[in-house]
């Protein structure tokens, strides 16, 4: 009897999961379809299209997104999930073309801005839709991080690498003498692997907190926990590449901590616009740092003030979330793949850390001295180095969009709600001129200094920071942050590759490889 009951019961999730997937498909057929003439790879199977293609890790997912666009072309379609047609693009100037019409035609795709919505930064400047409140909002965050005044930041963003130092230096300690103890390769214990992303992590934050927000020995400076935006960071991610979005209906105790940590972060940063408020109203606006957000976020409110348009507490609590967050996280992963990428050219590393030496005087890494100048003028190799990570490794490989209206793209009619994924690495390769495109080779840029149409060209392709109007506003304080650290570690350090087991080094991404780091003399 136990028997036939289970049968009749398997029998009939057989019979529901089958009409699913028949419901599904059917509503599938009825949406309006991705134009047939547009490549579509092999693979496909029912109810799941092409998701087979995808399994495994993100990284592995993303390689092979890449490796079709080489054997597609500039357009093609994946199916991933039963009639779930998706839009992939990978030329820069349709790429472009598609971040020009981000106020009219296209939006944050579905997955990104819900997973943002999730930990309260649905009004993030990233997903506002009504121009005017987005217009409102950049006028606010902008003005900070032009190139003339991150100048401002180099003292802030010393600290931060000072901070880098003091750590790598013991590391170093460290790595030496187990080294020293375990000489064999059999006395690998993988204690010197050192995950080094939460030392980048916290200096960006750090510079963040002083530079953008004014938040130097300030109650909130310890409120704002690093701790807190690691946990709303991972969440998010994880929240963006799950294929089932299971956090919409079910909370894990993971996913509750992601909550917590968003609860947190969002009432601090809205304490601290309040204080800001409450320091104006007792005549001790002189307290708040000019040309910080927050000194613009005053302002704005004035009675007096008719240039800037006003913003509601809320909505500039959200985004000094969403500003943090975006600005630590991408800063301090991009330096971790450099450090990587430094390892793996030690020929580029020896460069940087000559140009360094003889461009900066004696004294240049102290942060309350007079500040030395990182610009590109003092040390172009550096900041060429940059750039050739930002176009080889961008952090940013896929950026999600949706299509709000039918879009005319490369001669094809994209409908409206298309989801569309945009990789911005194969589209910077593919539009460059360059014959050896696919080395890691900073002096390419150098080379162009004579060349500043074909310079600016080039520079365009490259999209780490999106384009168009939304192009990231805090693009020239990462870059700054980025050279400084660089600048720092190299001239105090010899980075390499920890030797390692081959199935760690067969298994991983040259990008996952742990490093090792030698004192200079």
């Amino acid at each position: 009897m136990p028997s036939t009951t289970a049968a009749v019961a398997a029998t009939g999730v057989a019979i529901a999961a089958t009409a699913l997937a028949a419901l599904t498909l059917r509503k599938a057929r009825r949406k309006r379809r991705v134009p047939a003439t547009i490549p579509r790879p092999t693979g496909w199977v029912p109810v799941l299209g092409h998701g087979l293609l995808f399994l495994g890790s993100a990284d592995v997912a993303v390689a092979t997104f890449e490796r079709l666009a080489w054997e597609l072309g500039p357009l093609y379609v994946v199916e991933l999930g039963a009639g779930r047609e998706t839009l992939v693009v990978t030329d820069s100037e349709l790429m472009q073309q598609l971040m020009r019409r981000r106020h009219t035609s296209t939006s944050p795709g579905g997955s990104f801005k819900s997973a943002l919505e999730s930990v309260d930064m649905g009004h993030a400047a990233v997903l506002i839709e009504d121009y005017d409140e987005w217009k409102a909002l950049r006028r606010i965050m902008d003005p900070p991080f032009t190139p003339f005044n991150v100048k401002k930041m180099v003292p802030y963003i010393l600290r931060s690498a000072e901070y880098i130092r003091g750590e790598i230096d013991k590391i170093a300690d460290m790595q030496a003498a187990e080294i020293a103890a375990r000489p064999t390769p059999g006395g690998f214990t993988g204690k010197a692997a050192v995950d080094l992303s939460p030392i980048f992590k916290k200096a960006a934050f750090d510079t963040m907190m002083l530079y953008g927000f004014d938040l130097d020995d300030n109650k909130f400076s310890k409120e704002l926990s690093v701790d807190d935006f690691n946990k709303i960071t991972t969440g998010v991610v994880s929240r963006i590449k799950s294929v089932y979005k299971l956090y919409r209906f079910y909370w894990t105790p993971e996913d509750r901590e992601i909550q917590a940590a968003a609860e947190r972060v969002r009432k601090t940063s809205f304490d601290i616009i309040q204080e800001a408020r409450q320091r104006v109203e007792a005549g001790r606006a002189s307290d708040i740092r000019e040309h910080s957000v927050l000194d613009n976020f005053i302002k704005s409110q004035s009675p007096e003030e008719q240039n800037m348009a006003k913003l509601s507490v809320d909505s500039l609590a959200e985004n000094v979330f969403g500003l943090l967050f975006a600005a630590y996280e991408t800063t301090a992963s991009t330096f971790d793949a450099a450090l990587r990428i430094l390892a793996l050219y030690p020929d580029i590393q020896e460069q940087i850390h000559a140009e360094v030496t003889s461009a900066l005087a004696p004294g240049w890494q102290d942060p309350t001295a007079e500040p030395a100048s990182f610009d590109a003028k003092s040390l172009p190799y550096t900041h060429a180095f940059i750039k050739e990570v930002n176009r080889l490794y961008p952090l940013a490989s896929v950026l999600p969009m949706d299509a709000k209206t039918d879009l005319d793209l490369g001669g094809h009619v994209i409908p409206a709600g298309t989801p569309l994924m945009l990789l911005t690495r194969v589209a910077a390769l593919r539009a460059t001129s360059f014959e050896d495109g696919f080395a890691f080779r900073p002096d390419r840029w150098i080379e162009l200094e004579n060349d500043p149409e074909r310079r600016e060209a080039e520079s365009r392709a490259i999209m780490s920071f999106g384009g168009g109007a939304r192009i990231c506003p805090g693009r020239h304080a990462a870059i700054a942050q980025l050279v400084v650290f660089t600048a720092v570690t190299v001239s105090g350090f010899k980075v390499s590759f920890l030797d390692v087991p081959p199935h760690l080094e067969l298994a991983q991404s040259f990008l996952r490889l742990p490093v090792k780091f030698e004192k200079r003399n």
